[in-house]
């Protein structure tokens, strides 16, 4: 599955509403934006 999409799937799962009002390069972009900020964060509660 390409990156774009898994960004998209990303924002879809976090804000389903995203859904109908982006188009599928905005959700990706959405996407990347939310897990750039929240990345650190989130490898952190993995390795717990």
């Amino acid at each position: 599955m390409p990156a774009a999409q898994l960004l998209a799937d990303l924002a879809a799962a976090l804000r389903p509403s995203l859904v109908t009002l982006l188009p599928q390069e905005q959700l990706s972009e959405w996407g990347g934006r939310w897990l750039a900020t929240h990345g650190g964060r989130l490898g952190s509660k993995l390795a717990d």
